[in-house]
């Protein structure tokens, strides 16, 4: 076995499991049983993504949305009626249509720096590494940095999960670690949630939801992802009884 494979990593998902539940994460992270089952919407997800990554990518032969999502249909065994497949083809194409026009009015001129950034980077005071992919990083005229992070929804997030400091904490756990990565200062990355509405109007399918991390919300993260790392490193799981009304494994085998 590898060092890296010995090596703890905790990624943002990991990070979310963790907190909803210690013991759910020992199930998804540890024992390596999965808590969701394939459905369309994560196979309409991936399509969107690489759709995205072929716009700013260096990729030669692009693909339609209609062949990249009959793709993750396929390779996540995953049926679909056909009167639906059209429909969410014809979703897909009237957020084509607004996404990028929204990108570039929103942050004006700008340099494609990365895309699919992968982060591995070490945990300060633990053998520890965080993992995670940014899908988007550009750069402003002004010298600044914005991670972008797309996210397909139906109509979008209620003013409550947009406040939530659990969810927020991907972005704040992208620009602490890119930035570690990168070598930028934290003053100079800008974070975004991207949505993508499938239901929504025509003119609004697409927000750019700016996350501010300011120095206490790092603080508050790192803090977090420390305790979750000792509690770890301790092997202590222990069952959030509070949240069994929205887990995925509660009244299963695995929980009971």
């Amino acid at each position: 076995m590898s060092n890296e494979e010995e090596r703890l990593h905790i990624s943002y998902s990991k990070y979310r499991f963790w907190r909803a539940c210690p013991y759910k994460y020992k199930l998804v992270a540890i024992d390596k049983i999965e808590p969701f089952e394939e459905n369309v919407y994560f196979a309409f997800g991936a399509a969107i993504h690489s759709l995205c990554e072929q716009k700013y990518g260096n990729i030669e032969k692009k693909k339609t949305f209609t062949e990249l999502f009959l793709a993750e249909l396929n390779e996540r065994q995953v049926e679909i009626e056909p009167t639906e497949q059209v429909k969410m083809i014809k979703q897909a194409a009237e957020l084509e249509v607004e996404l990028f026009p929204a990108i570039e009015e929103h942050f004006g001129k700008f340099k494609v720096k990365y895309i699919e950034v992968e982060l591995k980077e070490p945990i300060e005071n633990y053998s520890v590494d965080f993992w995670g992919y940014i899908d988007l990083v550009i750069q402003t005229e002004d010298g600044q940095y914005h991670i972008l992070d797309w996210k397909s929804t139906s109509w979008g997030w209620h003013a409550r999960k947009k406040s939530d400091p659990i969810w927020n904490y991907q972005l704040t756990y992208y620009k602490i670690f890119f930035a570690q990565c990168a070598k930028i200062p934290l003053e100079n990355i800008k974070t975004y949630f991207v949505f993508l509405k499938r239901t929504a109007k025509l003119g609004k399918k697409i927000e750019i939801f700016h996350v501010t991390s300011g120095k206490k919300k790092i603080e508050n993260a790192m803090e977090s992802l420390r305790m979750m790392v000792s509690n770890i490193s301790c092997k202590r799981f222990m069952r959030n009884r509070l949240g069994c009304d929205t887990c995925d494994f509660h009244g299963t085998k695995h929980c009971t």
